[in-house]
């Protein structure tokens, strides 16, 4: 699962426990902590998905991105790259 994990560190999951890679400039997640909620739904959703052939039944995910306009995009590039606003 930590293989599955570290492919997916930039992932900006809002829950997720963070800490700073200086190798890549930004935060990653923690892969020492336990995965929050977000990055645990994700995990199902990629490996149910992987699973589906093989499954007699299988729940389906919906996913939804938060409400963000261009504009905020535009201005604020940090929203789509997950970083955190810097004041």
């Amino acid at each position: 699962m930590r293989t599955v994990r570290e492919k997916f560190r930039t992932f900006p999951f809002a829950d997720g426990p963070r800490r700073k890679d200086t190798a890549l400039g930004l935060e990653v997640l923690d892969l020492d902590e336990l995965p929050g909620h977000d990055e645990s739904t994700f995990l199902v959703g990629l490996l149910t998905a992987v699973c589906r052939p093989n499954l007699w039944l299988a729940p389906g995910f919906l996913v939804r991105a938060p409400e963000i306009s261009i504009s905020t995009a535009i201005e604020n590039p940090q929203y789509l790259i997950g970083r955190p606003h810097e004041s």
